[in-house]
């Protein structure tokens, strides 16, 4: 596998906010297999890092909301 390119792939903010926290689909774990067998490498941004952060802390005040 040296001899071959990695592939990059990027991961839209939304593709992971929809997997849910922690990524209850199995996109993210299938990810992150491709990534350690070395076939993929995964790229991001830091606005897509805070746009992913922004929205679950959102769900989180959501949700303690309703318990107060």
């Amino acid at each position: 596998m040296a001899a071959t390119r990695l592939r990059k792939i990027f991961l839209d903010a939304n593709i992971v906010i929809r997997a849910g926290r922690p990524p209850g689909s199995p996109l993210i774990p299938r990810v992150a297999d491709l990534v350690d067998a070395g076939y993929v490498k995964v790229v991001t941004t830091d606005l897509t890092m805070i746009e992913i952060a922004k929205k679950h802390a959102g769900n989180d005040f959501e949700l303690m909301g309703h318990l107060i």
